[in-house]
């Protein structure tokens, strides 16, 4: 009996060891296997499973070096390898006493494609609603060519999971046609340019909204969405419900290294576009946090014209008009115009090539840093009002507008009845200009482009990109009554000029509790703005107020200092004191890079007005640009600012001008270009993220806005604000320009002397600053 005892033992101890040592065998999540893409030039990291507590060895062929890492007790293990440029194919080889093979590794670009439906439409198109040019690409798919897909399949889950269902396939007939053709002929227009290597990893979901898409822990921030489906196992519509396709679809490859991603959505969240704003930039910002990459390239598609819904035909209009603001306020990103492409009665635009590459074109320029080719269509920037017609300028149409010899089509005008009525458009030859005008319409108070659910319009720029449908209220590019907006008059501060008047904040903003003030000077009635310089070092407001004979009414802090000096540019009657910084050092892989940035300043013009402008001194001469050079931490720095470069340049002379960044409004458009500015987290700035913050502004009539908001919960509650909310907010007063200062510890107002803000530094009183403004 005891024999057979201990034989038993010993049979379901050798089957346990068996059993243990057969789980225990090297494991890896889908996304690590044959036929993969790793980013070049990168740390990237490999993981799985293995035997618990046991030594890994990981060999990779390029570089012939081996490395050990131990797992667990749970048996996982993570190690970083360093790939070099773009070639392969390599192996890989790991083991833990029993060797995995990964063969045909290729190194090059790695990109995530995710959205709904017109991002999961496959290449053959979907049943009764073909893709234009299917045919022709899937028989003519290489499998030769060093393109790789990757598509997760669907899955959903109320918890984060570990890996995802999908595998590495080679550019075939078969595997290109079910695979997104949006995020195909994004990844073929890629690897024809760039020569090298290009992975696609597509995620997508038909008919999801964006909310599916996005963490639980980002989604606390906006109570009005519905948590609580999340929780319940049995989901019936995925697409739909909070948090799920992150879990099961993109969470898992957070240890997966990409370049960027490219995103098609919007369809399902098209009847919010306020909402979907807000979301867009949480959702863009996690997405950044979880692939290790704080500037992550993202490109992104308009939602094409569809006639639906047919009771409100202008709801699409308005979320394209949203996507467009995000373009503006989200960094690094871009959107690919579909004004031409849409579909009357489908909501599929059949056309995905053309959408596939416009979205490639911004990341050959922006990304990659390729030259002599438009990316964008065009955007309008400004309009000049000449009795009732009215003149718009245009972005990116460096090179003219067209058609020009044919009617343009699409333009609406109406006056203060808004009644439209479709306008008569011309482009003015040689320029970026079009002229809109009606005969039925004397004065126009309202003008629109393409601003339907189904409008098309033929504005293109010379190659041949369509321009971004719009509507413009002539009226908000003037000042808009602050109590209007919920701000309340104040006069506790002692009497002001009648040309000077202080309003606080609302008690909440943008779901953000506030503590804000701003002053608003009539430069058309006698107001008057300068800049008051330390003579050397630094002093507090109250010893700028002290130190002036006539006293300002206001006092608002400035521009940038260092080391008790200023860095930002200082102009006084003409006279340049001071200017901005012209280089400053980020980290680049590791080594110190120098980048040359065309920082921001705010100015008052010979002509009495004021204006923003990036400038640059090069060769003892300050010149000014209409866009910023296109700088980023994240990649290898352009060129130094000159009169060549960027585009545009011409000699900045000003009355008063001060320096700081980034700008936050240009000719009426938000830009917040801190990126191209460098003036990122490294710079202290921390435009992400709730600060401190003062900005000022200048209305089309003329006045002027100044900004200060506490922050860092020097009251309870409060944390200040994003440079995005920021801008919003100077937007909504009608600021056409607006450019952001030093916020954070040193943000201080001082009205007739006396503060308004808790001061936000370590030690709770007024910073000392080397720069700020007077109104008077």
């Amino acid at each position: 009996m005891k024999l057979l005892i201990k034989k038993i033992t010993y049979i379901i101890f050798i089957l346990c060891f068996y059993c243990s040592y057969g789980e225990a065998k090297i494991q890896l999540p889908s996304i690590l296997g044959n036929g993969m893409v790793l980013q070049q030039k990168s740390e990237v990291r490999l993981w799985g499973k293995a035997t618990p507590n046991k030594k890994v060895t990981i060999y990779t062929s390029w570089n012939a070096q081996q490395q050990e890492v131990n797992s667990n007790k749970k048996g996982d293990w993570i190690v970083t390898v360093t790939t070099p440029e773009a070639g392969g194919p390599y192996t890989i080889r790991i083991s833990d006493g029993e060797e995995l093979l990964l063969d045909d590794v290729l190194i090059g670009e790695v990109w995530l494609c995710s959205g709904q439906s017109n991002m999961e439409m496959p290449v053959k198109g979907f049943r009764g609603q073909p893709a234009a040019e299917s045919q022709n690409t899937i028989v003519n798919a290489n499998p030769n060519r060093s393109l790789r897909l990757f598509t997760v399949q669907r899955a959903y889950s109320s918890i984060p999971e570990e890996d995802v269902t999908g595998q590495w396939e080679k550019n075939t007939p078969k595997s290109v046609s079910t695979f997104s053709a949006v995020a195909y002929y994004y990844g073929d227009q890629l690897q024809k340019v760039l020569g090298i290597p290009v992975g696609l990893i597509h995620a997508s979901w038909s008919g999801s909204s964006i909310e599916p898409w996005i963490s639980k822990e980002n989604l606390l921030q906006f109570p009005e969405v519905d948590l609580t489906p999340a929780e319940n196992p049995q989901l019936k519509y995925a697409n739909g419900t909070p948090t799920v396709l992150y879990n099961a679809m993109i969470k898992p490859l957070e240890n997966y290294n990409i370049k960027g991603m490219i995103w098609y959505q919007g369809e399902s969240n098209s009847a919010r576009p306020e909402q979907y704003q807000r979301l867009f930039a949480v959702w863009a910002k996690q997405n950044r946090a979880l692939f290790r990459s704080k500037d992550l390239p993202i490109y992104y598609t308009e939602i094409a014209p569809v006639a639906s819904p047919v009771d409100r035909p202008f709801q699409r209009a308005i979320f394209r008009e949203a996507q467009l603001e995000s373009m503006h306020e989200v960094s690094n990103t871009g959107m690919a115009f579909t004004n031409d492409l849409g579909s009357e009665k489908f909501i599929h635009a059949p056309k995905k090539r053309e959408i596939g590459q416009r979205l490639a074109y911004w990341a050959l320029a922006k990304t990659y840093q390729l030259e002599g080719f438009e990316y964008s269509g065009p955007i309008h920037r400004s309009y000049m009002k000449n009795g009732k017609i009215i003149e718009i300028l245009f972005d990116h149409a460096d090179d003219g507008l067209n058609p020009e010899n044919e009617p343009l089509v699409g333009f609406e005008i109406a006056s203060e009845d808004s009644i439209f009525y479709p306008a008569n458009a011309e482009i003015i030859n040689g320029t970026s200009r079009v002229k809109v005008w009606s005969d039925k319409v004397a004065q126009p108070v309202y003008v629109r482009y393409a601003f339907r659910n189904f409008l098309r319009g033929n504005l293109v720029n010379n190659a041949g990109l369509p321009a971004a449908p719009f509507r413009m209220d002539l009226r908000k590019m003037d000042f808009q009554n602050p109590e209007k907006l919920g701000w309340t008059r104040v006069t506790t501060f002692g009497k002001l000029p009648e040309y000077i008047s202080v309003y606080h904040s609302p008690e909440w903003i943008e779901s953000t509790r506030t503590n804000a003030y701003i002053a608003v000077v009539d430069t058309k009635k006698g107001g008057s703005l300068d800049v008051g310089g330390a003579d050397s070092g630094v002093k507090t407001p109250i010893e700028f107020y002290q130190s002036e004979k006539r006293k300002p009414s206001i006092v608002l802090n400035g521009g940038y200092f260092a080391n008790g000096r200023t860095v930002s540019l200082i102009c006084k009657n003409g006279k340049i004191l001071s200017d901005n910084i012209s280089v400053v050092n980020r980290l680049l892989e590791g080594k110190k890079t120098a980048y040359y940035p065309t920082r921001s300043v705010f100015s008052l013009y010979t002509d009495g007005t004021y204006h923003v402008d990036w400038i640059y001194k090069s060769a003892q001469q300050t010149y000014a640009y209409d866009m910023p050079a296109l700088n980023s931490s994240t990649r290898p720095p352009l060129s130094v600012p000159s009169k060549g470069f960027p585009k545009g340049a011409k000699v900045w002379t000003a009355e008063m001008g001060i320096g700081a960044g980034p700008i936050l409004i240009k000719d009426g458009t938000i830009r917040n270009s801190w990126v191209e500015e460098l003036l990122d987290v490294a710079s202290g700035i921390n435009p992400q993220t709730c600060q401190p913050r003062s900005a000022v502004g200048v209305t089309q009539d003329g006045k002027l806005i100044l900004f200060v908001c506490e922050g860092r919960e020097q009251t309870p509650d409060i944390p200040g604000m994003t440079l995005a909310q920021l801008a919003r907010l100077m937007r909504s007063f009608g600021c056409v320009d607006a450019l952001n200062l030093d916020g954070g510890g040193s943000s201080c107002m001082l009205i007739n002397g006396k503060e308004t803000i808790k001061p936000c530094n370590k030690y709770h009183h007024q910073r000392p600053v080397a720069t700020v403004l007077f109104a008077r």
